[in-house]
């Protein structure tokens, strides 16, 4: 006789280790024999409830009329929708209507009543699609709610020194917003796949699609996204086995994505011009794209053009509204009745942890605010000793803050593995603002680290926070819960594991 899941729950126990939410292969190896078949029963039990409900739910009381189809779920996440829209449909019944919906949100079909007898019945209507650059030119980030319960953890397989890319792949599908705003996009926007001019957005949107799609959470390489951003100039750097900067790489990513958003508008902008007067075309200030670059201001608040930022400051995307803040820099003379203030766009924000009084995130801000003298050369030619100040003119939704643990001297670099508290709130100080009015108060959902001492080798890792709020560490295909008070422990002094990159999403 077989015996039943009950069974083997009462007769083989499970190790404590084990997360219940988490993929069976992040338990033990010694357990994945077990696991992977308690796991895959799981599965085919919930797939035979959600059978056996679709055939209920889709019965047409009355005139024993076709039943309304459920599509069959290509993920999870596909399963859940079916769900919820099962039980609305159950909630009521008629006689003379059917809605059929279709799932990857390609077409839906209306009818308002059943075709009569040799009536022909009503061709489904599709979902308009428009092209990128009005999307881009709608996006609002308030126009969706979160839809972060589809994202099920799941593993990703390292193929050769990898774990930048998949750590930071891994934030990503963690940043509500930015998550979102990836949905929009695949939702909405119409696509040239033979002749693309988002190639990135489009290898990101197909990663976002294959990570949702495994109904047994499997592990996956992420080969085709990385073959396609090796195609890219930007990232014609990369070399399969070297190991590569992680904050470096997602900046590039951010760049790439903001750069094919304002390709977009362009292209827009370009048909509508001729059907539009172009003054009141609301795209007729993009200008070149290699006009203006993003702002990188870190140690002792030294700018250098963003290699790591975003694209034309002057132009706006989703990327920047997400990503973006501003510094406003203020240049005291001695002379000067009045300061000379510029405000430079920023993508993440470099602190400095080098000073002994750094303990935590909070000092690393003030201190990064606190005024400092430079020699600075007068209109005259005279030099005289001037005061600089950078503070916060306009915070971004989503803080990206990079700690400065690498020092190069020559062609080498040296790790600092000072440990830096933070917690799971940050509030940046008042006196980092320019304005008392901005709202200065975020939440931490993602924690890179780097285990190592140097920045061409090592390893990363990624602490996520889950729709549920619930933390997981994420170590390639290895997952395993962790409680937040944890986060950021760096007790495993063997391998010098040290938070690198923190990532934060303003509360509203």
């Amino acid at each position: 006789m077989t015996e039943d899941f009950g069974d083997i729950q009462q007769n083989e126990v499970i190790s404590s280790s084990l997360n219940r939410n988490l993929p069976w292969y992040s338990c033990p190896r010694e357990e994945w024999t077990f696991t992977r078949r308690k796991h895959l029963r799981h599965a085919a039990r919930r797939r035979r409830e959600r059978e056996t409900k679709a055939k209920a739910e889709g019965v047409v009381a009355g005139n024993g009329a076709t039943p309304a189809t459920t599509p069959k779920a290509s993920s999870w996440a596909s399963i859940a929708r079916g769900q919820q829209q099962g039980a609305a449909n159950g909630s009521h019944t008629t006689t003379n209507e059917m809605t059929i919906q279709k799932d990857d949100h390609d077409t839906t079909m209306s009818m308002n009543r059943l075709p009569a007898k040799g009536e022909e019945a009503p061709k489904p209507a599709l979902k308009e699609r428009k092209p990128l650059g009005e999307v881009v030119l709608e996006y609002g980030d308030e126009e969706e709610r979160p839809r972060l319960e589809e994202v099920k953890p799941r593993g990703l397989i390292n193929t050769g020194n990898l774990c930048f890319m998949n750590s930071i792949l891994q934030v990503l599908m963690y940043c509500e917003p930015f998550y979102r705003l990836v949905q929009q996009v695949s939702e909405r926007a119409r696509f040239n796949l033979r002749n693309t001019q988002s190639p990135i957005l489009d290898g990101l949107i197909d990663f976002v699609k294959e990570f949702r799609m495994n109904d047994h959470d499997e592990p996956f390489a992420p080969e085709s996204f990385y073959k396609m951003i090796t195609k890219q100039k930007r990232f014609d750097h990369l070399q399969r086995g070297r190991q590569e900067d992680a904050q470096e790489f997602l900046g590039y990513l951010l760049e790439g994505i903001h750069e094919e958003f304002v390709h977009a508008l362009r292209e827009h902008n370009q048909h509508s011009h001729h059907s539009h007067n172009n003054s009141h075309n609301p795209l007729a200030s993009v200008g070149p794209s290699d006009e203006d670059e993003w702002i990188e201001v870190g140690s002792n608040s030294k700018k250098r053009p963003g290699h790591s930022g975003g694209g034309p400051s002057d132009v706006d995307t989703p990327i920047s509204k997400l990503f973006g803040g501003e510094f406003q820099s203020i240049l005291r003379t001695p002379k000067s009745a009045k300061p000379s203030i510029t405000n430079d766009p920023f993508q993440h924000v470099q602190l400095d942890i080098s000073d002994d009084k750094i303990a935590t995130i909070e000092d690393a801000f003030t201190l990064m605010s606190h005024a400092e003298t430079i020699p600075y050369k007068v209109s005259n030619g005279e030099m005289v000793n001037a005061t600089k100040q950078v503070l916060f003119k306009t915070l971004p939704k989503v803080l990206i803050v990079h700690l400065k643990r690498f020092i190069y001297q020559g062609n080498e670099s040296k790790k600092m593995s000072k440990p830096i508290t933070f917690s799971t709130s940050l509030e940046i100080p008042r006196e980092c603002l320019a304005s008392l009015t901005s709202n200065n108060r975020y939440q931490l959902f993602a924690v890179v680290y780097h285990h190592g001492t140097s920045s061409t080798a090592g390893h990363y890792t990624v602490d996520v926070k889950t729709y549920d709020n619930s933390w997981i560490n994420i170590d390639d295909i290895l997952l395993q819960k962790i409680e937040h008070e944890k986060l950021g422990n760096t007790d495993s002094a063997n391998d010098n594991k040290s938070a690198y990159l923190l990532f934060y999403v303003k509360l509203d």
